[in-house]
């Protein structure tokens, strides 16, 4: 066994230490959520914490795996990330993310290397490398995609909301008392972000920075429009019904322009997926049927650079498709 091929192992097996360590952890995790649940329902129905009905003691986490996720928690990485799991609605942390993509990304290395490209060389090492690439990389496709799905969906049930809001209004009842009937009435994830608003108001929060919160977790230009009109009413007073009607008109209205602009530019969207895949196909279909052709490619020299350069160039293209048929409303 080569020198590489002992050093790619040592690392893929460390970072199978690490994936594993934060697993026990969050599941020591999970177990003393559940011992905190028990214990508050031990309390509910009148039983001593000292009793042997309730809890036993909490199994501490280890200092390795507590220090490994207090230092993950304070990076840079991991706080962007916490933002985007809120915002797409994965009820995962940060630590668990970066520590499942590493475990993922090690256990496709071994199986490229080992498994599938068995093979003495740097080309099969760099085939293997290319095959956990995606353990890294499509995490955070799926996260980009899930935050404008998850607003697209906020901001479909939001003049619906606004309606219920300002019938309470109407019926007496104050804004608290309509947020907390929208949490309870309406689905996810409208009525989970409105639930999180009253979770933080009955914990002191102010009104005003719970909906700043709530903003910051929807980036929505509907939901920015509602917080400020709220925000105004709240300092100079006014009708807030007739304002919360308003703006119910005002979103669905945006809502069918959007609708309308999606279906006009449908067309140039699907072009820049069909116009960027058809490079891929050709040569994929080439590596079946002529192989020993499109292998020349991939060779040292000034085909590489070739290679590469039309990848850039699909992306490229695609970019530029895609800003294209994004209209703003």
């Amino acid at each position: 066994m080569s020198q590489d091929t002992q050093l790619a192992a040592a690392v893929a097996g460390f970072a199978l230490l690490i994936f594993f360590g934060g697993l026990v952890g969050w599941l020591k995790r999970r177990r003393a959520v559940r011992r905190l649940r028990r214990h508050v329902a031990a309390h509910a129905r009148g039983v001593a914490p000292s009793s042997p009905h309730a809890l036993k003691r909490p199994v501490e986490t280890s200092a390795l795996i507590a220090n490994l996720n207090r230092r993950l928690s304070q990076t840079s990485l991991a706080r962007q990330l916490e933002l985007q799991l809120v915002r797409s609605g994965l009820g995962i942390t940060p630590n668990q993310l970066i520590l499942g993509q590493i475990g993922a990304c090690a256990l496709l290395f071994l199986v490229g290397r080992y498994v599938l490209f068995g093979e003495e060389g740097s080309l099969p090492l760099l085939y293997a490398m290319a095959m956990a690439t995606p353990a890294i990389v499509l995490p955070r496709f799926v996260l980009k995609y899930l935050q404008p799905r998850r607003v697209r969906q906020f901001e479909s049930q939001l003049a619906q909301s606004v309606d219920v809001m300002a019938g309470a209004l109407q019926a007496g009842s104050s804004l608290p008392q309509s947020f907390e009937l929208v949490s309870r009435e309406m689905p996810k994830p409208i009525g989970e972000e409105f639930s999180r608003l009253m979770q933080e108001a009955s914990l002191g929060v102010p009104l005003e920075q719970t909906l700043d919160n709530m903003l910051e977790r929807v980036p929505s230009m509907d939901l920015e429009m509602l917080v400020t009109a709220i925000s105004i009413q709240y300092r100079v007073g006014g009708n807030l019904s007739h304002i919360l009607k308003t703006i119910a008109h005002t979103i669905r209205e945006r809502v069918r322009i959007r609708g309308e602009i999606s279906t006009l530019t449908a067309q140039a969207r699907l072009s820049s997926y069909i116009i960027s895949l058809m490079p891929v196909g050709v040569v994929a279909i080439l590596m079946v049927l002529s192989h020993d052709y499109i292998i020349k490619l991939f060779d040292p020299g000034i085909t590489r650079f070739l290679l590469i350069g039309g990848i850039a160039g699909i992306i490229s293209g695609f970019y530029c498709m895609q800003r294209i048929a994004a209209i703003e409303v």
